[in-house]
């Protein structure tokens, strides 16, 4: 038997061990100064704001020059105000030239965020006077128009005179037509024409354009229909990565030091509640010493992979990190609990050690619920604790002689324990992927690695259920000949509990983030105005954006600005369906991630009401941007 569990045990080092995990929980929200900014004044600082709380060190950021010389002044701060906002001086009048800001955070459950960026520091213009930005100014058809009949050509005005190095026409199945080649006006170098080959039918298009001068760029995609609005359809492409990529030596280390401190915990707790049977207590006096080597083992393999993941951060800072210092004082706690005597101390002491799982897991931060979700966190780790710990007792520490007598009586007493048990996980973890994840979907968990993990954590707690259901039975009817029968269960569960540890390994080091899809808020009011958005579906890829006012007679154009953290927007006029209705349909949502969006409502007095909206598309996330 313990050959087979050996065997197991290499099977999965093997497939998991050259492998290294990325994960970023903390993005970046903003930036001062902004990614790619043009500024004509020096900076006296770099600013960055995080979704949430992050730990620095003194390399957290570093601001270097076209030279590659550093730039910034002392080190990094954080605010003793905000833990999510970190800032750093600069060196005063810096020369003129390009930025970049190179970022080395870790999220406060642990895990790292690095980024770079660049800004440009200019020298102001020795006029005064203003100098157009390089974009394109307007098209015909013009964006969010509907044309009764097919247009003959397409017009493209520029703020300044360019070269048109690509431009395309799709329609609804984002499909390109032909048309023939682009070219400038001769009386005006900022306008070009493209003539089509002939008449289009009624539906969607997207007019694509890539114009670029000597040191700018501009890239544009712009809605128009004819006749009638159809929905564009396509999703963005897939992506080759896998979750065997966010899996390495961590997560193993992870799931060995789970599997020794539920032994510990649930054996303890076995022997002082359940059974106290003298066999018992020689054998686990025999097997503690090992299991407390190897979770104390597991523990320090943590720290050691810890240790290579941030080598460059001085020892000083490392230790100084969350997810460093708690799991040693949970190695110190845990040693001193091998050698204390008093029965009740060494418990306390392992429960303690067990708390130090929750302080360092998602739900420390405070999004994932404070010190509300570290309870929570706790209360699952001990109620999977007793079941884990109660069937170890039961397999591998049953009395030779009396068996069966011995495991009726005991089984009785644990199924109710476990049972218990059961309903605690079932609670916490219900509680706490609601709180992890505000909004989802079924799609949307199986968009994301941490869902997926999830969800297969959830198919083995039915199957535990069942089990648990069978062996109750089984008990109502025991004889001799069904221990054998009972055993192969336990054996079954054991093998379960073994591989919901090690996808709890994984989840540790997976974003729930990713799993989660939502529009906040859905419904809103500004100046008497209420606005209600729905998007279809809501991925990464092409979308149906309908908004919808109400009391809202006189609004006579919508415009929509997306935008992310990382610099990218983009800008599109809404279709006019009918009164209060507006329509966007295209390709919106590159990627996973969080989009903000701003709803700038027009009406016809030209006032502007805005409504500004955050988009969670599910998906896995890039978590190494540059």
């Amino acid at each position: 038997m313990l050959k087979k569990w050996a065997y197991a045990v290499i099977f999965l080092i093997v497939m998991i061990f050259p492998i290294q995990i990325v994960s970023a929980h903390s993005p970046i929200e903003k930036r001062v100064p902004e990614k790619d900014a043009v500024l004509q004044v020096s900076p006296v600082k770099v600013e960055l704001f995080f979704e949430e709380s992050v730990e620095i060190h003194r390399s957290s950021i570093i601001v270097r020059n076209v030279a590659k010389e550093e730039v910034q002044v002392g080190r990094p701060q954080l605010d003793p105000s905000d833990d999510r906002h970190i800032l750093i001086d600069l060196k005063k009048n810096l020369s003129p030239g390009t930025y970049n800001v190179g970022v080395d955070v870790i999220s406060i459950d642990g895990h790292g965020l690095k980024e770079s960026y660049s800004f440009e520091l200019k020298e102001p213009p020795k006029e005064n006077k203003d100098i157009p930005s390089f974009t394109l100014d307007r098209t015909f058809p013009e964006d969010g128009s509907i044309l009764q009949e097919s247009p003959k050509q397409i017009d493209l005005w520029f703020s300044k005179p360019t070269e048109l190095s690509v431009f395309g026409l799709l329609n609804d199945k984002q499909q390109s037509l032909d048309t023939k080649k682009p070219y400038a006006d001769p009386n005006d170098p900022k306008h070009f024409i493209i003539e089509l080959s002939g008449t289009i039918k009624g539906g969607t298009y997207s007019l694509v354009s890539y114009a670029k001068t000597d040191d700018k760029e501009d890239y544009k995609i712009k809605y128009f229909a004819v006749k009638n609005v159809t929905s564009i359809t396509g999703s963005a492409s897939s992506s080759n990565d896998s979750i065997w990529k966010h899996i390495g030596l961590l997560q193993l280390a992870h799931w060995l030091s789970y599997i020794g401190m539920f032994l510990l915990i649930g054996s303890s707790w076995f022997r002082a509640i359940i059974s106290a049977h003298n066999e018992t207590n020689l054998k686990w006096k025999k097997i503690s010493p090992y299991v407390y080597v190897f979770s104390g083992a597991a523990i320090l393999f943590e720290l050691i992979l810890n240790k290579f993941q941030y080598s460059e951060v001085v020892i000083r800072d490392f230790i100084t990190f969350n997810f460093i210092w708690i799991p040693i004082i949970q190695l110190i706690l845990l040693t001193i609990s091998y050698f204390v005597r008093w029965y009740r101390g060494k418990q306390i002491l392992l429960i303690l050690s067990l708390l130090c799982f929750a302080l360092t897991g998602h739900s420390v931060a405070p999004p994932y619920g404070g010190m509300l979700g570290v309870v929570l966190d706790f209360l699952h780790l001990l109620a999977a604790s007793i079941w884990v710990g109660g069937l170890f007792v039961l397999f591998f520490m049953a009395p030779k002689e009396n068996t069966a007598s011995w495991l009726k009586e005991t089984t009785k007493v644990f199924s109710k324990w476990a049972l218990w048990s059961i309903v605690v996980i079932g609670f916490t973890g219900v509680w706490m992927t609601l709180k992890y994840v505000p909004s989802f979907t079924f799609r949307s968990m199986l968009q994301s690695y941490w869902g997926e993990v999830v969800l297969a954590k959830i198919v083995l707690y039915v199957a535990i259920i069942g089990l648990g259901y069978w062996q109750r039975k089984l008990l109502l009817r025991w004889v001799e000949i069904l221990v054998t029968g009972f055993r192969k269960l336990l054996r079954i569960e054991l093998v379960i509990a073994a591989v919901l540890l090690l996808l709890a390994g994984f989840l540790v080091d997976l974003s729930p983030k990713e799993a989660e899809q939502g529009i906040y808020p859905t419904k809103q009011v500004q100046q008497g105005i209420e606005a209600k958005l729905m998007i279809t579906p809501l991925q990464a890829g092409a979308n149906d954006i309908d908004i919808g006012f109400v009391n809202a007679q006189d609004i006579k154009k919508v415009s929509v600005k997306f935008y992310s953290t990382n610099g990218w927007s983009t800008e599109n006029s809404a279709f006019l369906l009918e009164n209060g209705v507006f329509k966007l349909t295209g390709s919106f949502f590159h990627g996973a991630g969080t989009i903000n969006m701003d709803v700038q409502a027009i009406k016809s007095n030209g006032d502007r009401v805005v409504f500004p909206y955050r988009i969670q598309v599910p998906g896995v996330m890039d978590t190494n941007n540059s």
